[in-house]
Parts: structure tokens; C-alpha cells; sequence
């Protein structure tokens, strides 16, 4: 055993079959990622250590309670340093190992590198979760994406554009599939604040210059009705808060915003949610054409609530959410989540909206169990952080295109998926700039080149590799062809 490893050798104290998992293993990764990584520097002038405490830190601030997840957070860059992968395996353990394995590859792969402007929305967060391999490392990258976004000062305008549009455009979604509502809010600021300024600064003007006055009235506005419901025998759950600048601004484009505040109200059953908005509508003025009732009309992704708009003083309207608990648990960790309605801003017209939603049939509690993981807790077990879409793979054409096809396909199958002729002709390919034969089964994340002669090459031995219904088709159509010249 090599010195770093002796050094931080405890014995008995981590007993890894057993999966015992104490605070201890969170300090031990602290200690090892202080003695690896402080000597390394980061552009922005701290080291990577220093880097990789503040990603575990958003993961702990966002509630994020696996030891296992925390301590490979720490370790996450761990092997851009250390080559010695041993040694991570025999301290943490398989599992810790074997995340941080996944981040050095998801954090290596060209998705990353796509430029977010171009991408298919289709099928890129599909691509990009399914190459974390698991949602703990999903999220360590999201984490780590937030604390790079926070010190981009440190790069070139044009890298600072890049990276801005990256975690607008991808992390941001990612963050709210895994549940992290406060770091996908975060992402879509500070984003927006790089990529349009002026706009950002209009909107943060508002909200400082009449801070005060938003305050007191969701305050004053939560105790009335509180109050009100109370006396009719109304129990109910509060929540109120000053909508995000990005959020504000999308309003923006659609017209004038009137609501920059909103509050939630969650009762206990529908008839409630009825009385509380009658209540409600002969406290306040409202705007009938913003009244949307969901509950008798759900959206098409399950979504109910009742939305409508209060007219609370002048200059200040404020969105109320009325619910029940069911509704709210259905709608925050449910295979209905308003979360994946919103992926891509497309919501149920987007083609990933389909995917996920049914993934979160099989598994409801994908989206936010990360969130509340206990130690090992008796529902931990039966949990599934496995990626959603590991029957698939998704690759790339030269374009940056993806291609989604069953795990198992060959370059042939990718060819056949791009057009018919390129499959028809071609001989072998490109795969990450290195030459690969036909057989050659895709891997997530690939950027495949398919190369081609000027005749038609597809014979019976393909067959044997060829595994999509497109591919055998095409191939089965060729052999004919033959058999009738002959």
C-alpha cells in the first residue's frame, strides 16, 4: 500500500460489505481530497479541493443526506489527479469507487461539449442521464456545474457565454428532474444574468426597489387567509415566495408579468380547494382571464391545482395555488410532476415528456427520493438509482444529432437509424476518431463517422450483428434485390 493510502487507512472503522455508513466516511473523504487535491489549482484562483467542498456542500444544503453520495461529491475529480483508482476502492469502497468512475466518464463525454443552442431536445437529457449511469452521479455533475457557474468570473467572455448557456440549457432541466428546484433556480439566474444583463438588471432593480413592500404583502396576505380558512374550519398549509428573475422574464415574453409573488395554499380535500378560492375571490379582485382550473380540466401531464390571480394593492398582483395534499404530493413527486411538464419549456408536446413519463410509472420515486435518502433507510433498499433508460444508448453524427438506439446495436444500426443509404453502403466507421468495423456494438456518448463506398455493400453476414427492425429490413430488402439480378 502507497503512503496516501497507509495514511488514511482506519482499520476495521469502515467495514464496506457490510455497507456501514457513518459521518466518518464524509470526514475521511474531506481529509483525502484535502491532502490529493489542495495542491492543484483552479482558474479561478482556488484549489480543487476547495472546489470539490463546496460541491459537497450544495448537495448537504439541498438535503442530501447518503453518505455515499456526499463522499463521492468530495472525491468527484478525484481521478483527474490520481491515477490510482485502487486506492479509492480500497478507502471508500466499491460503491463510492464506482460513482466517481461514472463522473470521470460523464464528465469526459462530448455531450457535454455539444453546443446547447443546437442540441435535439428530443433525446439529449435522455443521452446525458443514461452516460451518468446513476442519479448520484447525475447530480454530483449538476452540483458541481452550479459551483463552476458561480466562479465563471475567472474565464473569457466567450467561455463565460458557454458555459452560462450550458447550465440554461442543460443542467437547469437536469436539475429539476432530480428534484433540485433551489439549484435549478440558481442555474437559470446566474445564467441569465450572464447571457442577457440588461434584462437581468431591470428585473433585479424591480424586486430590490419594492422588496419591502412584496415582503409584507405575502406575509400579510399568508396570516389573513391562514386566518380566514381557520375560522372555517379550513385546515391548510401555506407557502409563499417572489418568483425567480429568470422566471419572471420568460412571463415577460409573453407579455406584461402581473405576478411576480406567489403563494400556495394545500388543504385536505377538493371541496376546500373550492371554498378557499371562494373565499379568497371575495377578499381580493382577481384576473378572470388568468384563472385556470386544473382540477376539473387536469393538464396532460396529471397536474391538478387551481390557479388564478390576486389583485392585492396597486403594483402588486400575487398567484395563488390552491390544492390538496394528494394533489401536491402527486404534482411534486409523481409520475405527473409539473417538473417534467416543463422540461425543455415544451412540456407534453416534447418528445423526452413521454419517455420520463413513463419511466416514472415503473419508479415514482426517481425524480426526489435523492433528496430525503435516510442511511440505508428501509425504503432505500428498494429504490432504483439506476438511469431510466438503460435498455438504450445515444450516440452522435458528426452533426452533433443523437441517435437513440437499443443497447447491443452496431455501427450498422446506427448507420440504417441516419439514413438507409448510408447503411446500404457503408463499411466501417469512426467512432471517437478511432476506426471501428461494422460489428462494432455503440456505446453511450459516441460520435460516430460512418464511412461508405459508391455501391451497395450489405450482405447476409450482417445479419448476424444487425439487431434494430430498420437495419434488418433494409438488409433483407438488399438480398432480395440480389436474388431477382440473378
Amino acid at each position: 500500500m502507497n503512503t496516501t493510502s497507509h495514511l488514511y487507512s482506519r482499520g476495521s472503522a469502515f467495514q464496506y460489505k457490510n455497507k456501514r455508513m457513518t459521518a466518518d466516511l464524509v470526514r475521511k473523504a474531506l481529509d483525502y481530497s484535502q491532502t490529493v487535491l489542495s495542491k492543484h489549482n483552479r482558474k479561478a484562483g482556488d484549489t480543487v479541493h476547495e472546489h470539490s467542498t463546496r460541491v459537497y456542500q450544495i448537495l448537504k444544503n439541498n438535503n442530501v443526506q447518503d453518505e455515499i453520495t456526499l463522499s463521492a461529491a468530495i472525491l468527484h475529480p478525484i481521478y483527474e489527479y490520481s491515477k490510482d483508482t485502487k486506492v479509492v476502492r480500497e478507502l471508500f469502497g466499491e460503491e463510492v469507487a464506482q460513482i466517481v468512475r461514472n463522473y470521470n466518464l460523464l464528465s469526459r463525454s462530448n455531450v457535454d461539449q455539444d453546443t446547447p443552442k443546437a442540441f435535439n431536445e428530443a433525446f439529449i437529457m435522455q443521452a446525458y442521464i443514461n452516460m451518468a449511469k446513476d442519479i448520484r452521479t447525475l447530480v454530483i455533475r449538476i452540483a458541481d456545474r452550479k459551483d463552476n457557474l458561480d466562479t465563471v468570473f475567472a474565464f473569457e467572455k466567450e467561455k463565460r457565454i458557454e458555459v452560462a448557456n450550458k447550465a440554461l440549457n442543460l443542467y437547469a432541466p437536469l436539475a429539476k428532474i432530480a428534484g433540485f428546484s433551489k439549484i435549478s433556480i440558481g442555474l437559470e439566474d446566474e445564467s441569465f444574468k450572464l447571457l442577457n444583463p440588461s434584462e437581468y438588471y431591470k428585473i433585479e432593480q424591480d424586486l430590490i426597489l419594492n422588496s419591502e413592500k412584496y415582503h409584507k404583502a405575502l406575509t400579510e396576505v399568508s396570516a389573513l387567509i391562514k386566518s380566514l380558512l381557520r375560522e372555517s374550519n379550513i385546515e391548510s398549509h401555506i407557502s409563499q415566495r417572489i418568483k425567480s428573475r429568470y422566471g419572471i422574464y420568460k412571463k415577460s415574453l409573453r407579455g406584461p408579468v402581473r405576478d411576480k409573488l406567489g403563494l400556495r395554499v394545500v388543504v385536505n380535500t377538493i371541496e376546500q380547494c373550492y371554498a378557499a378560492e371562494s373565499l379568497l375571490k371575495n377578499l381580493f379582485d382577481t384576473y378572470e382571464d388568468l384563472r385556470d382550473d386544473y382540477i376539473s380540466k387536469p393538464r396532460p401531464s396529471g397536474y391538478r391545482s387551481i390557479h388564478n390571480t390576486l389583485k392585492v394593492e396597486k403594483g402588486v398582483d400575487m398567484e395563488v395555488q390552491i390544492r390538496t395534499h394528494e394533489m401536491h404530493q402527486y404534482s411534486e413527486f409523481g409520475p405527473a410532476s409539473h417538473l417534467i411538464y416543463k422540461l425543455g419549456d415544451k412540456g407534453a408536446t416534447s418528445l423526452a415528456y413521454e419517455k420520463f413519463k413513463n419511466y416514472t410509472k415503473e419508479n415514482e420515486l426517481w425524480y426526489k427520493e435523492l433528496s430525503f435518502w435516510k442511511v440505508r433507510s428501509g425504503t432505500a433498499e428498494s429504490f432504483n438509482h439506476k438511469a431510466p433508460f438503460s435498455k438504450n444508448v445515444y450516440a452522435f453524427t458528426p452533426k452533433g444529432d443523437i441517435v437513440e438506439l437499443p443497447k447491443g446495436a452496431s455501427l450498422v444500426d446506427f448507420a440504417y437509424s441516419v439514413h438507409s443509404s448510408l447503411g446500404d453502403k457503408c463499411v466501417g466507421g469512426h467512432v471517437n476518431q478511432k476506426y471501428v468495423s461494422l460489428n462494432y456494438l455503440i456505446q453511450d456518448g459516441d460520435y460516430v463517422e460512418i464511412k461508405t463506398t459508391n455501391k451497395v455493400n450489405a450482405n447476409r453476414d450482417w445479419l448476424k450483428f444487425a439487431i434494430t427492425k430498420r437495419a434488418k429490413e433494409h438488409i433483407r430488402k438488399n438480398l432480395l434485390r440480389n436474388l431477382v439480378k440473378k
